[in-house]
């Protein structure tokens, strides 16, 4: 249970003080001339996928904006982590977006050169995949024999993936051979965006890449803002925390981390219960309504019962979501992995109480683009889901600082589509014990 002093700092005083800090920031950027960003105002920052396209973008020689050094610059800017065995800067063939791959996994950019290919896995926000990066080297590897691989993984600071993704000693031989670089957004993608030059007469262009530039020192917090704002936060904490020795505040950095954590438990808690409003409210009318679960692993909980849901799901965490029943062992809900460790929403097909899998043809045209942007499969042959589905945008909106809120209309119009959509392919299922508490 958490007290009130965490490491001889007062927590009541640290909320304070965040809410101050939130308050200050707000009131400065309304105050503040000239802060219009395009991809912010567009709601587009935080999409990983768009991020995605406006890279290979520049990458690519053969698009219109004719800079092939754009690319050069790119390959030259990944030899500063291949010192002992750099690239050769030739010309780029091809780059490609969303590249077909094993088990309907889609490699975010992949680069080729006459003697090389460069993998490009972004991440944003999202979060790492069973197996990703090596089953991505290891299939490119065979496809292109002749030719060098390299895997690049893209965060915002740069960070190694999980070993959900690649083992630690195959990341580390791939580390030795020159085959593996992390990259970052707020330095090495930060500065290749700095050193492309334009012309002085294009101005669209030019233009775009100052946004973008402001629009990743906004993400990175690199913004002139963020040091005034980290400023303002030392010279308040000094009286808290100045006297307190260098353990402590070790400490204290946990156990603010374990509040995060704890602040997205309600935010994803109380997403669900704004969910189950709308649902309420889109069928008020209607002469049947569906039943509403929360769920928590394979148990379901009645909207009435939710403070038992809850203390439950704080047993360890894991598969806690809602769901629209389809039939009496099966649904179809959102689900958070686990809040410590994947905190993934998630979209499927659930089943309860039973080991039967079926296939279901989701809808994929709930979000403007490419299905093959929005969907991404995580997981198959689940005993919990038929069809395990990623939905980056709902998690952003739920997990990210700049979204204050999420757009529960939007979400429950996809998320009741999908419910009456499959209502008729509901599985008939036989178990002789369900949980519906």
């Amino acid at each position: 249970m958490l007290e009130q002093s965490i490491g001889s700092v007062d927590f009541i005083a640290l909320m304070k003080l965040l809410e101050e800090i939130d308050l200050m920031q707000s009131s400065r950027f309304k105050s503040t001339a000239g802060t219009m960003n395009l991809f912010e105002v567009s709601g587009l920052s935080h999409y990983e996928n768009q991020h995605s396209h406006i890279l290979a973008y520049l990458m690519d020689g053969n698009t219109d904006h004719a800079h092939p050094e754009f690319g050069l610059l790119f390959l030259e800017m990944i030899n500063q982590h291949l010192a002992a065995n750099p690239l050769p800067i030739e010309k780029i063939i091809s780059v490609r977006r969303e590249e077909a791959f094993l088990n309907g996994r889609r490699i975010d950019i992949l680069v080729e050169t006459s003697s090389c290919v460069v993998i490009v896995e972004n991440k944003v926000y999202a979060g790492d995949q069973k197996n990703q990066l090596s089953d991505y080297f290891q299939s490119t590897k065979k496809e292109y024999k002749r030719k060098r691989v390299i895997l690049c993984y893209l965060t915002l600071d740069g960070s190694d993936p999980s070993t959900f993704s690649i083992q630690k000693k195959e990341l580390e031989k791939l580390k030795d051979q020159g085959s593996y670089v992390s990259l970052s957004y707020s330095t090495d993608i930060l500065n290749w965006i700095k050193s492309l030059h334009v012309r002085i007469d294009e101005h669209v262009l030019k233009s775009a890449l100052l946004q973008y530039t402001d629009l990743l020192e906004g993400l990175c917090g690199l913004r002139k803002e963020n040091y005034m704002d980290l400023k303002s936060v030392i010279k308040s904490m000094s009286d808290m925390c100045e006297d307190i020795d260098s353990s402590r505040l070790q400490e204290v950095l946990q156990n603010t981390k374990l509040i995060e954590k704890g602040c997205q438990f309600f935010i994803f808690t109380k997403f669900l219960q704004d969910l189950e409003k709308k649902i309420k409210e889109k069928y008020e009318l209607a002469p049947s309504s569906p039943r509403i679960f929360y769920t928590y692993k394979q148990n379901r909980y009645r909207p009435a019962n939710i403070e038992k849901w809850k203390s439950d799901c704080m047993n360890d965490f894991e598969q806690i979501g809602i769901e629209l029943e389809l039939e009496e062992l099966a649904g179809v809900g959102f689900e958070l992995e686990n809040l410590l460790t994947k905190p993934n929403m998630c979209f499927g097909i659930m089943f309860h109480g039973t080991k039967n899998e079926t296939s279901y043809g989701l809808s994929k045209d709930w979000e403007s683009g490419k299905p093959s942007e929005r969907y991404k499969i995580v997981k198959e042959n689940s005993e919990l889901w038929g069809e395990y589905i990623k939905v980056n945008w709902i998690a952003e909106n739920l997990f990210t600082i700049g979204n204050k809120k999420p757009e529960v209309d939007k979400i429950t119009n996809w998320f009741v589509g999908e419910w009456e959509s499959n209502q008729a392919k509901a599985p008939k299922l036989k178990h002789p014990s369900i949980d519906s508490r």
